[in-house]
């Protein structure tokens, strides 16, 4: 039988999420001819295993009353409507980057990503988690994706069930990937 002292430590802090995000650059662009939802940007890092890093500037996300969220995350095609071609395909992009992702981990887990409340959109949660951090915002987030019935699905996420404090524990924009 194996002994508890005879188990090799493992060292928790050195341990890093399957891919992590972090924000910067947080811009307010404008309010929405509503008056009650404002459109701001930020840029977007993205690491998986902290050696392949991808960065997206200018990513868009919507502040609506106590939520927020990927602008085109709310249309199934992650194309959001009413912006110029180039700025919605751009946002489509990263949208499709995200679902890709989590599509990678499902892929990687198997059956025990089951286990994992979220992981149909752990990317989508962890992005908006990140902009949230820089913000230093706690609004709920919104979040679109497919559930395991194939069915489009809006949901609103409490960013206190360890999103947001999750977000705020990667390291700086600058850092992140700097291994």
């Amino acid at each position: 039988m194996i002994q508890f002292d005879e188990l090799k430590p493992v060292n928790l802090s050195a341990a890093k999420p399957s891919i992590a995000f972090s924000a910067a650059n947080p811009k307010f662009l404008t309010t929405f001819p509503d008056g009650s939802d404002q459109l701001w940007s930020a840029n977007i890092k993205a690491c998986r295993h902290g050696v392949q890093c991808d960065v997206f500037e200018g990513v868009l996300f919507v502040e609506s009353n106590d939520a927020t969220f990927i602008y085109g995350i709310e249309f199934e095609d992650g194309y959001p409507k009413g912006l110029k071609p180039e700025l919605a395909a751009k946002q489509q992009a990263f949208i499709q980057f995200l679902r890709d992702e989590n599509a990678k981990d499902d892929e990687v887990l198997g059956w025990t990503a089951l286990v994992f409340t979220g992981h149909e959109y752990a990317s989508e949660g962890k992005a908006t988690a990140a902009y949230l951090a820089v913000r230093d915002k706690a609004l709920n987030m919104g979040i679109g994706y497919r559930n395991a019935d194939g069915k489009y699905e809006l949901v609103g996420i409490d960013p206190a069930e360890g999103w947001l404090e999750s977000a705020r524990s990667i390291v700086p924009f600058d850092e992140l990937g700097k291994d």
